[in-house]
């Protein structure tokens, strides 16, 4: 057999996603915000009920019935915002991952209309299962394209490791067989055959293969516009210096006959969105994240990278095995690939660095796997020579391969919290598979949870200016209780704890919204050092439980230091009293 290697290995792969798609974690199963059209990826789709099923593009009056029954999110329908000036509502999210789920929507459709047994609202459960399986097949072709590309250039077994380390060892399994809605799997699924593509034109330049390769862009462009840097690969493929890319500039003037159509199917592709966005604001333009932003003269690198609230190398660490292969790419002599990939591969990663909401993670770079997989191939060839290179590199790979697997595996069981934990937590918990105790949940709010306290003395709080006679309550309609002022404390402390005992009368599941027990510390009217925990991780409905907040005291003097209690949104009502304060002084 040809290639044999890399055929098991695409065969392992595949398996390995169907495992994660079907039996561990089948999404189309689930329902409410964990169901396969749900948050972001019911923005994506919005488009298809809204058009074909409700006709009502324009107001997504339906929206508020989905909302209801369905659940998919706990924010607005489809991350849409209401344009109170032009009576309208706009979507969020461009339309291009629409265009690619719409044979699987309108398959679910049929289905629905035909049988009766299910509602043909467009969410009911044939759409759910027949998204998720549509984008996982569409996942699986990406990786069958990105082996086709990695055999122009490689061997069978460097090709055959390389497939390995992308799909084991990268949350790109995540997306691919689990979050499949999302466009991360798509985008990536799209650059391979884009580089496909580009391969087969520079080898026999046609106007038909040049219309796949613009066609192939228009759809990158739809689905998140700042894949416009797609451009760079066909511009750039097999340019080595600057002769080369003033031969290929002339190159596409030579072939303007093939150029112009080209340009057409890219403008008609693009001309969908557009299209949208005069329909629903009279613009041709218009901007579906009102309030957000690049920071392009201060991107978030070290943040990106390393924070523990979403860091890609934290999260998904063979990303640094990536960084170390792009480097060793740059330093050699230059392939057929190297520029293109050297120069899309960091303008995408400063890009996503820029985004002001840089906390969405290492899922922002899923669709790079792919220019990554020509970097990290060529860094596994060369280590082929040198045996005690390899011993040291391979064992890295699989430890960070173990973590990515651990980390999709616990992120669905709500043990690896992305997004809301401490650098306390993430350590104390990684690369474990036991459910996290009461004590260790703690961290995830609060650093300093697991302090230890010696040679305490308790302080006196002063409750009396809430009218409750120290009682207090916090419901939908009161966001913050009065605070509570703490006396000043001798820095021969070193550590406090509050006490508080509360009852509630619902338990808030939705992180964002749990209410807070919150400490202070301020030098003069800034706040020094805060510590919260949320008060909905351990609480039981209707029974008085005593909630504890340790925080470490920062060794400085300090002006005034506040306790007290937050309600970000949740309807819950909490009754709290008994609130103590001890301080220890080591």
């Amino acid at each position: 057999m040809q290639n044999k290697l890399s055929n098991i290995s695409f065969i392992i792969c595949v398996i390995t996603m169907v495992f994660f798609a079907f039996f561990y974690y089948p999404k189309f199963t689930k329902t409410n915000t964990e169901a396969t059209l749900s948050w972001d990826a019911n923005g994506y789709y919005a488009y298809l009920p809204a058009i074909f099923i409700y006709k009502d593009l324009k107001q997504c009056k339906f929206g508020d019935s989905i909302m209801q029954q369905y659940k998919p999110s706990i924010g607005t329908y489809a991350e849409g915002t209401w344009d109170s000036t032009l009576q309208v509502y706009k979507l969020r999210y461009s339309c291009g991952q629409a265009l690619i789920m719409s044979p699987w929507f309108f398959a679910a459709h049929y289905y629905c209309t035909s049988t009766n047994q299910f509602p043909a609202d467009g969410y009911s459960f044939p759409y759910q299962m027949c998204i998720g399986i549509g984008m996982f097949l569409f996942s699986v072709l990406g990786v069958y394209y990105l082996r086709k590309i990695l055999l122009c250039y490689f061997n069978d077994g460097i090709v055959a490791i390389t497939l390995l380390i992308i799909i084991v060892g990268t949350n790109y399994l995540n997306y691919s067989s689990i979050e499949q809605a999302m466009t991360h799997s798509s985008l990536f699924t799209l650059y391979a055959m884009l580089v496909y593509n580009v391969i087969q034109y520079y080898a026999q330049s046609t106007t038909f293969r040049l219309s796949i390769i613009a066609f192939i862009i228009g759809l990158l462009i739809i689905i998140r516009p700042p894949e416009i840097i797609s451009l760079l690969i066909p511009l750039l493929w097999a340019v080595t210096n600057f002769s080369d890319f003033k031969k290929r500039i002339l190159f596409f003037i030579n072939k303007y006959k093939q150029v112009l159509p080209a340009a057409f199917v890219l403008f008609l592709v693009c001309s969908l969105q557009l299209a949208y966005a005069k329909y629903i604001s009279g613009n041709f333009l218009y901007n579906g994240y009102a309030g957000f932003s690049f920071d392009f003269f201060t991107p978030h690198i070290f943040d990106y990278c390393f924070s523990v609230r979403s860091g890609c190398m934290l999260y998904c660490p063979i990303l640094l095995v990536f960084f170390v292969a792009l480097y060793y790419l740059i330093k050699k002599p230059k392939t057929t690939f190297s520029i293109v990939v050297i120069i899309y591969l960091l303008l995408n990663f400063y890009l996503v660095c820029a985004w002001q909401v840089w906390w969405y993670g290492a899922r922002a770079l899923v669709q790079s796997y792919v220019l990554f997989a020509f970097a990290l191939a060529y860094l596994l060839q060369y280590i082929q020579e040198f045996k005690i290179t390899k011993m040291l590199v391979y064992p890295i790979i699989l430890l960070c391969a173990y973590i990515n697997i651990w980390a999709t595996c616990q992120s669905h069981q709500g043990n690896v919290q992305i997004g809301e934990a401490s650098y306390a937590y993430y350590f104390k918990t990684l690369c474990k598979w036991q459910k996290p105790s009461i004590k260790t949940t703690c961290l995830l709010d609060n650093a300093d949870a697991l302090i230890t306290h010696g040679n305490n003395k308790l302080l006196v709080l002063d409750t009396t200016c809430n009218t409750t006679k120290g009682n207090f309550y916090l419901d939908a309609n009161t966001e913050f209780t009065p605070s509570i002022l703490i006396p000043k404390i001798n820095t021969a402390y070193k550590s406090i704890q509050l006490n508080a005992s509360i009852k509630a009368n619902a338990i808030e599941t939705e992180v964002w919204r749990m209410p807070q027990f919150f400490i202070n510390f301020y030098k003069g009217s800034a706040v020094y050092k805060s510590n919260a925990i949320r008060i909905g991780r351990n609480l039981s409905i209707d029974s008085l439980q005593n909630i504890v907040l340790d925080a470490a005291i920062p060794q400085i003097q300090l002006d005034s230091i506040k306790i007290g209690f937050w309600n970000p949104g949740s309807n819950t009502q909490l009754q709290i009293n008994n609130i103590t304060a001890t301080v220890f002084s080591n």
